[in-house]
């Protein structure tokens, strides 16, 4: 694919990630590897929930601290456009939970469906 921004062409390879049932616990090394994270779409089920993202390959929900947390509405989809992206040095993981604290363990009560556009 190629992307023209800003007068400067680039190519690179775009890579599509869903998970159309997250529900509670970690989902690690989404990516496997490094990547910047230029898209996110998220639609919670019945419940107020919040998606967490991680720049690391194994983080341990709890402990780890996310890089940023995503407040997700009950039955509502929320998408982010992100043109510079956002870039994970390690590996992109998430977890959803069902409180908004970094140290939260508490489990999304209704499913989470989530889409990522990364390289």
């Amino acid at each position: 694919m190629t992307v023209n921004r800003g007068g400067f062409r680039r190519t690179s390879t775009y890579k599509i990630s869903e998970d159309t049932a997250l529900v509670a616990g970690m989902i690690e090394d989404i990516t496997g590897s490094a990547c910047t994270l230029y898209n996110i779409s998220v639609t919670a089920g019945g419940a107020d929930s919040w998606l967490k993202l991680y720049d690391d390959a194994a983080p341990v929900l709890g402990t780890a601290v996310p890089v940023f947390a995503i407040y997700c509405k009950a039955s509502v989809t929320t998408t982010m456009y992100i043109p510079e992206g956002i870039p994970f040095t390690n590996s992109l993981s998430i977890a959803a939970t069902g409180t908004s604290g970094d140290a939260s363990e508490t489990g999304a009560v209704a499913s989470i469906n989530c889409t990522f556009i990364t390289t």
